[in-house]
């Protein structure tokens, strides 16, 4: 649900952002090496672009802070349940609570990538 709603949403805001280009050329060869910023410079002015790339710049951090964060749930689930990926070959070192140390690792090698 929250990705169709996210697909939704992010396809109207391209839209607005093409609609809102005022002149092609300025904006790809634009001072600011940015044409998303260039196009909201043009839009809401100085101070206006800087607030809304800034949202932007807190959303997109939340979404990768969110998909960690999920990650991480899953394979605390994955190594306390003893079915976490390439378990029978890691060291058998559970601390009290039952869960794997070397699960973090392996989840956090699995989604680096993506976010590098």
């Amino acid at each position: 649900m929250s990705v169709g709603v996210s697909a939704v949403f992010g396809f109207f805001l391209v839209i607005a952002l093409l609609f809102s280009i005022q002149d092609f050329d300025t904006t790809v060869a634009s001072d600011v090496g940015q044409p998303v910023t260039q196009i909201l410079i043009d839009v809401f002015g100085d101070k206006g672009a800087i607030a809304l790339m800034t949202l932007v710049i807190v959303c997109v951090w939340h979404a990768g802070l969110f998909s960690m964060t999920s990650n991480s749930r899953m394979m605390f689930g994955f190594a306390r349940d003893r079915k976490a990926l390439f378990a029978v070959f890691s060291p058998l070192s559970y601390t009290l609570s039952g869960v794997s140390r070397h699960v973090s690792g392996v989840g956090s090698w699995v989604l680096a990538p993506n976010y590098s």
